[in-house]
């Protein structure tokens, strides 16, 4: 039982693997294409060469790479104010319309930068359970232990000595499979009907 519950996590994890590489492929098509159209676009408005300029290219990527570190710290409004009569015809006498167009503007910016840096990390984190850094015997335990009753974290912490980087890549693995459902305001996690299916069927 317990061989076959591995080899079905090693299945699930070869197959994220293979969709994140696909997705960091992506995102360096991503990150080119993206520069070129900021080139072409600098060319035709200054007439500065960008292919094959080393400053165009040290500079874009400097910036790339700061907007992947600021995604984290960006958060969405589910509103936003951008003018008058919902329009983008500025008013006058308020500042808020400009706030949140610069606002939706920067979202817009890191779109790219966001696409990346969640297809990196999403690799980063597969990759550290293969080698072995997340034993298979604890992410196993979590799935029993998750069966019929929620698994609160203090008994996580209580019966394994894991530390909390490993217990939140492993929770994270779980939940990006859509085997167990995380609920981090209760400090618990329980199985989801694919968690229960694969792990008595």
């Amino acid at each position: 039982m317990q061989r076959k519950i591995r080899y079905r996590l090693i299945k699930i994890w070869l197959e994220m693997v293979v969709a994140s590489i696909l997705g960091v492929t992506f995102s360096i098509i991503s990150f080119i294409g993206l520069g070129m159209v900021i080139g072409v676009f600098l060319y035709m408005l200054y007439e500065v060469p960008f292919w094959g300029n080393d400053s165009f290219w040290l500079s874009y990527s400097l910036f790339f790479i700061m907007g992947m570190f600021l995604e984290n710290e960006y958060r969405p409004k589910e509103h936003y104010y951008t003018g008058i009569a919902g329009s983008y015809v500025d008013n006058p006498l308020t500042f808020r319309d400009d706030r949140d167009r610069i606002h939706m503007f920067l979202g817009f910016l890191l779109l790219v930068p966001s696409f990346v840096a969640a297809n990196f990390r999403s690799l980063v984190r597969l990759l550290s359970l293969s080698i072995g850094i997340v034993p298979l015997d604890f992410i196993t335990w979590i799935l029993h232990s998750s069966y019929g009753s929620p698994l609160y974290f203090q008994r996580i912490d209580e019966e394994n000595s894991i530390s909390s980087h490993k217990v939140h890549t492993a929770l994270q693995f779980l939940e990006e499979a859509k085997l167990i459902c995380v609920d981090y305001k209760r400090h618990c996690c329980f199985l989801t009907v694919e968690g229960e299916e694969f792990l008595y069927s």
